[in-house]
């Protein structure tokens, strides 16, 4: 049976775009969508800018707006912190508890869409990562420490994070998925939980 397609009024595009580089490939991910999402190109998109000492320009905005994406400010990330995917982290969760959408699309700004995407109706959808970088080979692996704690911290036994092979690289590691392109079903708050088990393990500098 051929996967059930996400309906494209239940599906809400989700982005991140500050007073930098974000803007400019804010803009450009947005008018792929528009242009080439094929089915989706008219779907909701929501930028969210989530530091105000990095807030957008009017400019900027008023360009999001003709492309009829909806900028929001919020200071949702005070961490002062220089990681930048906390902002997605915190959009995210702010989007979980606060669209209709009964589906969330969540995209780093430097994605491009050249064709339709498949966004099929499952829970949740996700891509493994390119190349091994922080993920874990396994027992042998110095990081397999901290995807234990970080399993923990989550309420999982490192032994139920399935193996998966790298995208681009071709290795063999424990789960890791590239955060950058999400599709989640918005009433499982699996966003949600992402953030708590993040700044858990942030809090505790892990």
């Amino acid at each position: 049976m051929t996967p059930k397609a996400i309906p494209p009024a239940e599906a809400c595009f989700v982005i991140c775009v500050e007073a930098n580089q974000l803007a400019v490939q804010a803009q450009l991910l947005c008018e792929s969508i528009r242009r080439f999402a094929g089915r989706y190109a008219a779907s909701r998109i929501v930028a969210v800018s989530p530091r105000p000492g990095l807030a957008i320009e009017e400019d900027t905005a008023r360009r999001l707006r003709a492309l009829e994406v909806e900028p929001v400010f919020l200071p949702l990330n005070l961490t002062g912190s220089p990681y930048g995917p906390i902002n997605r982290i915190v959009a995210g969760r702010w989007a979980e508890e606060t669209l209709a959408a009964p589906f969330l699309i969540v995209l780093d700004t430097d994605t491009l869409f050249v064709a339709e995407p498949d966004f099929t109706a499952e829970d949740v959808g996700v891509r493994p990562v390119d190349v091994k970088g922080s993920a874990s080979a396994g027992p042998a692996d110095p990081l397999d420490l901290y995807w234990g704690r970080m399993a923990a911290r989550a309420g999982l036994s490192l032994d139920n994070l399935p193996w998966i092979e790298t995208s681009v690289s071709r290795q063999r590691v424990r789960t890791s998925c590239n955060g950058g392109c999400s599709v989640v079903r918005r009433e499982l708050d699996v966003l949600l939980r992402t953030a708590e088990v993040f700044f858990d393990s942030f809090a505790a500098h892990d």
